[in-house]
């Protein structure tokens, strides 16, 4: 049984993720970008179906993916130096971290339960990292209509805690869709929703019916320490 919403979300749609995270894809290449050495020793938080893994292209001794889902695990790519742990990463020792070159993680720390702790203990116990995650203006105009909260994290609480050292950046993204249908079938299919609020079924037949917005819009928080 699973603990968490978000869990169960990604695991039951695993099988289409990977037709469906196409802007997990565009932000994990911009973070690897900004890697600008090779580490050996890399750790990959949330690592999913490997999207990060299929991003470096240099040489490396070990790479640790940790994620909660066993179903996301199964589809990321194994071999001799891959090793794979399904796992709460807020539960991660401090010690942990210090044992990496880099710490990554793409588009997965929003799922954290205490995101401002779990920044925190990376920017204090990693020798270098990069991260993305989505924050509060992600499908703003969506939830708005809906009269909805988020459970995104906000951009200036993460942001007050940070060392002077680390660079920071927010990027904003959106996505064209043809139909309302084509907008609910992706934050279904791609793990961005984590399932967490439910809407009412009279409520997403008005949806279909009256929003008139084809763009669904993307917050993105870059955080990189790097020597």
């Amino acid at each position: 049984m699973y603990k968490f919403p978000h869990i169960r979300e990604f695991s039951k749609n695993s099988k289409y993720y990977h037709n469906y995270n196409f802007l997990q894809k565009e932000i994990a290449k911009e973070l690897i970008k900004k890697v600008n050495f090779q580490p050996k020793k890399i750790l990959d938080i949330g690592c999913g179906d490997g999207v990060v893994y299929s991003m470096v292209d240099w040489e490396f001794e070990k790479f640790v993916g940790v994620d909660f889902s066993k179903e996301m695990l199964s589809l990321h790519q194994k071999g001799e130096k891959i090793f794979l742990l399904q796992r709460d990463f807020d539960r991660l020792d401090s010690l942990f971290y210090k044992k990496f070159d880099l710490v990554v993680s793409s588009s997965s720390l929003q799922w954290s339960k205490n995101i401002v702790k779990m920044i925190d203990k990376i920017q204090k116990n990693s020798k270098n990292f990069v991260v993305a995650f989505f924050c509060n203006g992600t499908f703003k105009s969506l939830r708005e209509w809906f009269s909805l909260e988020t459970f995104l994290p906000n951009k200036k609480d993460i942001l007050s805690i940070l060392d002077r050292n680390i660079f920071y950046e927010t990027k904003k993204y959106s996505l064209r869709f043809n139909s309302t249908i084509e907008q609910l079938r992706y934050i279904k299919r791609s793990g961005v929703s984590g399932g967490v609020r439910k809407v009412s079924v009279k409520k997403l037949r008005d949806f279909i019916k009256s929003y008139d917005k084809k763009e669904l819009e993307f917050e993105v928080v870059f955080m990189i320490k790097t020597p």
